[in-house]
């Protein structure tokens, strides 16, 4: 295979993903595969994606031949960061070489259900590092929900998401939990221990690139905190928090009705529970 180290975050769309994405592609020796894996896998209008439905319909996924197909595809991915605008460089105002790009690891990312396109990847590479990124159920699910996802359904969501997580902390040879939570209280720290977790070195960083996104600010607005929208900027220890603002899941949840967290509760607690986080009991409003 042409990939040696290939990575997997896996989380919830509103959950982060971007974030630890970015964090981790601010390393020198970690580039994208530019696409998550729904686009790559699943979307018709990426033409690649035809090729891998094909692969599935007739088994040839499963072969060496189809396998060696695909990594060279991700492979060329990975290459063509070499030219990105953003990711084109290791630190900031430093490009890198073709070359290290060529020997970067590989970075995917997954949202939602598309954790299971992780059993194709770990049949490619034996040695698959997954990272998994757990968030608050209730913020997400508030994000979902403005979106037009009913709770109910992503309470559902929730639910297999934590399962497959769980599979896979039982069956994967590398696999890291991250919470959400963790990582905006300290991306320093979260970073450090992702890179001795995926022997990045080196394991410390002066600066994290991240990209520029909205969030609800206490307000209710869903803005930007810096920038110019989906653009990236590296960051220090100490401008890090114009964009990281810890406090972003209870100016969400506040904006759930005590009758939805209710129905949400009946579905998350043992997931909630797995990934360590209090259940909400809304308080009642008297009549009077």
């Amino acid at each position: 295979m042409k990939n040696n180290k290939v990575i997997v975050i896996s989380g919830f769309s509103r959950g982060g993903t971007n974030i630890l994405w970015n964090i981790l592609q601010s390393h020198p020796e970690i580039c994208s595969v530019r696409y998550e894996t729904g686009t790559i896998f699943r979307k018709k209008r990426h033409k690649f994606s035809r090729v891998i439905s094909l692969f599935q319909k007739t088994g040839l996924i499963e072969s060496k031949l189809g396998q060696t197909i695909l990594d060279y595809q991700f492979f060329r991915y990975k290459r063509s960061n070499f030219k990105h605008p953003f990711n084109k460089y290791k630190f900031e105002n430093v490009k890198y070489t073709r070359q290290e790009v060529i020997d970067s690891a590989l970075c995917f990312k997954s949202t939602n259900m598309d954790i299971n396109y992780t059993e194709v990847l770990r049949r490619m590479y034996p040695d698959l590092y997954l990272i998994a990124l757990t968030r608050n159920g209730y913020a997400v699910a508030e994000g979902h929900k403005r979106r037009g996802r009913s709770i109910d359904s992503f309470a559902d969501l929730y639910c297999d998401v934590a399962d497959q997580m769980q599979h896979y902390s039982k069956t994967l040879k590398h696999f890291k939990l991250v919470r959400f939570e963790d990582m905006l209280n300290d991306p320093f720290k979260i970073a450090r221990e992702l890179f001795e977790f995926l022997d990045c070195k080196p394991f410390e960083l002066e600066k994290l690139r991240l990209k520029s996104k909205k969030i609800i600010t206490n307000t209710g607005n869903h803005a930007t905190n810096f920038g110019e929208e989906n653009e990236k900027y590296w960051f220090d220890r100490t401008n890090i928090t114009d964009l990281i603002k810890p406090n972003v899941n209870s100016n969400q949840i506040k904006n759930l009705l005590p009758e939805e967290i209710i129905l949400f509760n009946n579905k998350v607690t043992e997931a909630m529970k797995y990934f360590g986080y209090d259940v909400i009991v809304p308080t009642k409003k008297s009549d009077g």
